[in-house]
């Protein structure tokens, strides 16, 4: 690895079986499949300190059943812009049901 790796790379877990908690490794797995079998779980609430694997856990699952995953923060919406659109976005709701009733 190189010497500039950023330390969240560099111990960032490569295989499911390196996790220490099989038995939420487990659930995970059981949880994808039923998604994956087009059932309607569900969602999957991953909590827990800072470095546990609460990531690499979303991002090994998500490589083992093939699927393309789309990451986002709530720090991603708090920008003056999305803040603007936000509050734009709640007059409209706001005049669709008053005018509804």
């Amino acid at each position: 690895m190189p010497a500039s790796q950023i330390f969240t790379d560099k111990y960032f877990l490569r295989i499911l079986k390196s996790f220490r908690h099989v038995e939420v490794v487990d659930r995970a797995r059981a949880w994808a499949s039923e998604w994956n079998a087009g059932k309607s779980p569900k969602p999957l609430f991953l909590y827990g300190t800072p470095g546990v694997g609460k990531t690499s856990l979303a991002y090994l699952i998500a490589k083992e059943f093939g699927w393309q995953l789309f990451e986002m923060n709530a720090s991603d919406l708090r920008d003056k812009e999305s803040l603007i659109v936000s509050q734009v976005q709640q007059q409209q709701i706001l005049h669709c049901l008053v005018a509804s009733v």
